[in-house]
């Protein structure tokens, strides 16, 4: 049982050390491709679940997935993180910012409200892998409607710090 919290502290550390990095890579690099990318690692963490047997694959799945939170700044919980609140901040008019972010934040706090429950059901009546499949099929379909519907605005030459 120690095993899990060994796991646990070394994630933990993992996405806590990336949380800066994130910053500087989306401000270098674009926020939509660092999300993008944090997003496919933490889906790919569920499918590692699958796919991964003893305790260094479960460890590795683990520490993979705090490698995308930290990534992508989603360490946060619901109300995402630095890259994610960047990125709407640039986007949303300045009068709705609040707003957008408080929506955000309850939006997801809604969606994975019965995620617990819908995992057990998935877990008993289909297969122990069903909850880690479908989250990696719903993660992915996330990157897509992402990567579709949200563009980053224009940096405009005044905007750049030198």
């Amino acid at each position: 049982m120690m095993q899990w919290s060994y796991i646990s502290m070394i994630s933990n550390f993992v996405a806590a050390c990336f949380m800066v990095p994130s910053g500087l890579f989306s401000d270098r690099f674009g926020r939509r491709k660092i999300i993008t990318l944090s997003q496919l690692m933490v889906s790919s963490a569920s499918l590692g679940y699958v796919l991964s047997s003893g305790y260094l694959g479960v460890a590795g799945t683990r520490v993979l997935g705090s490698l995308g939170e930290g990534l992508g700044g989603n360490v946060m919980g619901s109300v995402g993180g630095p890259v994610w609140q960047t990125l709407v901040t640039e986007v949303a008019p300045i009068e709705t910012r609040g707003s957008i972010l408080g929506l955000m934040g309850t939006v997801t706090g809604l969606l994975t409200t019965p995620a617990p429950v819908l995992g057990g059901y998935l877990y008993d009546v289909f297969s122990p892998q069903m909850p880690f499949l479908l989250s990696f099929i719903l993660g992915i379909l996330g990157c897509i409607i992402f990567l579709v519907w949200v563009k980053e605005p224009v940096k405009r030459e005044n905007d750049i710090v030198k």
